[in-house]
């Protein structure tokens, strides 16, 4: 750590940012990708380490951040559009645009309740795993094991050539 936030007793002052969350924050820039596609409109989020369990767990702690963002953002957007459409619908006469209003209210609510339930606003469709790793035999194993018995028959061959061709 570094002596700039460390008090007078010898402990760590936290409320001002300590250096491994900038280099947390690095880690996150270089090891993970987030990507939407332009198509379908999903979000994939993937992680890079020479470690697969450090992946996932890197990858699962961005998934879980980035869920609790946007649940929140959602539902602050949904209770503020709430508030100004329950105005308008208090201001407005007219029974066509109190239709309307009454609709993006329905809209509004639904987005609260879906941040408030435990399934939340966004689904999760492929979550991270460990790759299984695929056993099969070296390649270079075996172009040894092939080179060495060929080279083997053609020495022995060589070897005993002239043992058969003088008891023909």
């Amino acid at each position: 750590f570094s002596d700039s936030i460390t008090q007078a007793n010898g402990k760590y002052d936290l409320s001002s940012k300590p250096p491994f969350m900038f280099a947390y924050k690095e880690y996150v820039k270089s090891n993970v990708e987030i990507a939407q596609e332009q198509q379908t409109g999903l979000i994939m989020i993937s992680s890079y380490s020479s470690s697969p369990s450090s992946a996932k767990y890197v990858l699962e702690i961005v998934i879980n951040s980035f869920i609790e963002y946007i649940t929140q953002r959602e539902s602050e957007m949904a209770e503020s559009s709430l508030s100004y459409l329950s105005s308008m619908l208090d201001q407005n006469n007219n029974q066509v645009t109190n239709l309307s209003l009454s609709k993006l209210i329905q809209a509004d609510i639904q987005k609260m309740v879906l941040s408030k339930s435990k399934d939340g606003i966004i689904e999760i469709i492929d979550s991270p795993y460990i790759p299984v790793e695929k056993y099969a035999p070296s390649k270079l194993a075996f172009i040894l094991l092939v080179t060495f018995l060929f080279m083997s028959i053609l020495y022995t061959s060589l070897m005993l050539k002239p043992y058969l061709i003088k008891s023909n």
